[in-house]
C-alpha cells in the first residue's frame, strides 16, 4: 500500500476542475507539480501506473541516472548520500515517492489519460474509467517511455516541393534543393 491509494480517488470525491493537470508522476511531473502547488495553484498529478516514479520502478535493477546525485535531485530536496555518487534505480524510486509525500503532492495513481482537448478556454481530459477532468492548464510529463500515439502522416509525394522534403532526401542533401 502506498500513500497514493486508489481507495478514495480524488475524482470520485467530486474534484472535477483544477487549475493545472499534470500528466505523469515521474521526475518531471513531480517537479512541475511541486512548483505549481508552491505558486498557489490547484494541481492534480495524474499517473497511469499504480505508484509514483514514472518508469523508474520498472527499469532493470542496475540502472543509474546519467548524472550524479547532486544533478539528479529535484527542487527542494536532496538525494540522500554523497552528492557525487550515482544512485541506484531503487534509490531513485524511493526518492521520488518520498518527494511526493514530503511536498504533499496531489497524485492520483491508476489514472490513465486517454485524451485531452482544448476548447479555447480549458483542457478537457478523458480518463480511463469514464472520468473527466477540466483544467485551465496542462503539463504533459508522461516521458519518453510512455505509450506514444503517432499521427498518420500522408505519403511523401514523388516530386516533393522545396518546403516538403522527405527526411531521407534531407539527410543526403548538403544544401536545400541540391542533391
Amino acid at each position: 500500500m502506498t500513500a497514493f491509494d486508489t481507495a478514495d480517488p480524488i475524482l470520485r470525491r467530486g474534484l472535477r476542475t483544477v487549475d493545472v493537470a499534470v500528466v505523469g508522476a515521474g521526475q518531471s511531473g513531480l517537479a512541475a507539480g511541486q512548483a505549481l502547488q508552491h505558486a498557489g495553484l490547484e494541481v492534480l498529478i495524474l499517473e497511469a501506473a499504480a505508484d509514483v516514479g514514472g518508469s523508474w520502478p520498472s527499469y532493470y535493477d542496475s540502472l543509474t541516472p546519467f548524472s550524479p546525485a547532486r544533478f539528479s535531485a529535484l527542487p527542494g530536496m536532496r538525494l540522500p548520500g554523497r552528492s557525487n555518487r550515482y544512485p541506484t534505480r531503487d534509490e531513485i524510486t524511493d526518492y521520488l515517492r518520498d518527494y511526493a509525500v514530503r511536498f504533499d503532492l496531489p497524485v492520483q495513481i491508476d489514472s490513465r489519460v486517454l485524451d485531452a482537448a482544448w476548447d479555447g478556454q480549458a483542457f478537457h481530459l478523458d480518463l480511463a474509467g469514464g472520468y473527466r477532468l477540466t483544467a485551465r492548464g496542462l503539463v504533459a510529463a508522461s516521458g519518453a517511455s510512455a505509450d506514444r500515439m503517432s499521427p498518420t502522416l500522408p505519403v511523401w509525394p514523388s516530386s516533393p516541393e522545396p518546403s516538403c522534403t522527405p527526411p531521407t532526401t534531407a539527410a543526403r542533401t548538403s544544401s536545400p534543393g541540391k542533391e
